[in-house]
C-alpha cells in the first residue's frame, strides 16, 4: 500500500460503493483494514495525548463524509475539551449544528439520543422490520444512520444516566442505525470497568504501556506499538490486529468541511 494515500483516495479503492465501510489503515503498509459500521453498534478507542487517537477520529468522520450525503448520515459530537471536534461545527452532517461541550447540554443530548433510539426500536417492532436497512427499503422517508462521537469519555461517562444510555446504544444501536464511537485517554481504571468494555464488540487502543490497562481492555501485545498512529484492535471473534492508521492533514479536513457546505 502506498504510504501517502489521502482519506479520499482510500475511500475510493475498496468498498467504494458501500457507504458504511470506511478505511481504518493498513497492516505492514500492504493489507488495508476497513470497518463496516453496518455491523457495529460501538467502537471503543483508547490512547494518550499524541498517540493518534484524535487523528483517527478525524479519519472516520471525513471518510463517512466522503462516502455519504447529509441525508444518509448524521453526526452528534460530545467534546468536553472544546477543541478536538470543533472544526466540524456548522457542517450539514451535524444533527445539532455544532459539537457539544457543556455538561447540561450534553445530558440533554444524551436524553434526546435515548428517545430517538427507543422511538426507532418501537417503530421497527410495529412495522415488522428487523433493521434500519429493511425499514429504509420499504419507506420513502429514510432514517439516516446516526454516529455519536464521544471524545474524552472520562468526562461524559460521569453524566447522569450516561452509562444506561450508552449501554442501550451498544445493545440495540446496530439494528436502529445508531453507532457509538467512544474515545478516551489511557487512564481507564478510575471510571471504566470491564463490564462496560465487554459491551463493545470492537476495542481499539493506541497505547498499551500499562500492563494493568492491557488487562482491563483485554488486549495483549503492548510491545507491538512503536510509534504514533499504530494501533491494536480486537474483533468480536477475539482476533487481534496491529495496523497503522492514516495521517490526515488539516487541508484534507478543511476540504471535506468546505465540500459539505456547498
Amino acid at each position: 500500500m502506498k504510504k501517502n494515500y489521502t482519506i479520499k483516495e482510500l475511500c475510493g479503492l475498496e468498498y467504494k460503493n458501500d457507504k458504511l465501510i470506511v478505511p481504518f489503515g493498513c497492516i505492514n503498509n500492504k493489507e488495508r483494514v476497513y470497518m463496516n459500521f453496518k455491523k457495529v453498534s460501538g467502537l471503543f478507542v483508547a490512547g494518550t495525548t499524541g498517540s493518534g487517537k484524535s487523528v483517527f477520529l478525524d479519519d472516520i468522520i471525513v471518510s463517512l463524509m466522503y462516502k455519504n450525503t447529509p441525508e444518509d448520515i448524521k453526526f452528534i459530537m460530545l467534546d468536553p475539551k472544546k477543541i478536538e471536534l470543533g472544526e466540524y461545527n456548522g457542517i450539514k452532517y451535524l444533527l445539532t449544528g455544532k459539537s457539544v461541550s457543556e455538561k447540561t447540554k450534553g445530558y440533554e443530548l444524551l436524553t434526546f439520543i435515548l428517545k430517538l433510539l427507543e422511538a426507532r426500536i418501537n417503530t421497527l417492532a410495529k412495522t415488522n422490520h428487523r433493521s434500519i436497512e429493511g425499514y429504509n427499503k420499504d419507506n420513502k422517508e429514510k432514517w439516516p444512520h446516526v454516529f455519536l462521537f464521544v471524545d474524552e469519555g472520562s468526562e461524559i461517562i460521569k453524566m447522569k444516566d450516561s452509562y444506561k444510555i450508552f449501554e442501550k446504544i451498544l445493545n440495540f444501536g446496530k439494528i436502529a442505525g445508531l453507532h457509538l464511537i467512544f474515545a478516551t485517554n489511557s487512564y481507564l481504571k478510575d471510571y471504566v470497568n470491564s463490564n462496560f468494555l465487554d459491551k463493545f464488540k470492537y476495542r481499539m487502543t493506541f497505547d498499551l504501556a500499562s500492563v494493568e490497562q492491557a488487562k482491563l481492555i483485554d488486549i495483549d501485545g503492548s510491545s507491538w506499538l512503536k510509534s504514533g498512529g499504530e494501533a491494536i484492535i480486537k474483533s468480536p471473534d477475539g482476533d487481534i490486529y496491529k495496523f497503522k492508521t492514516p495521517l490526515i492533514s488539516d487541508n484534507e479536513i478543511n476540504d471535506a468541511v468546505i465540500a459539505s457546505s456547498e
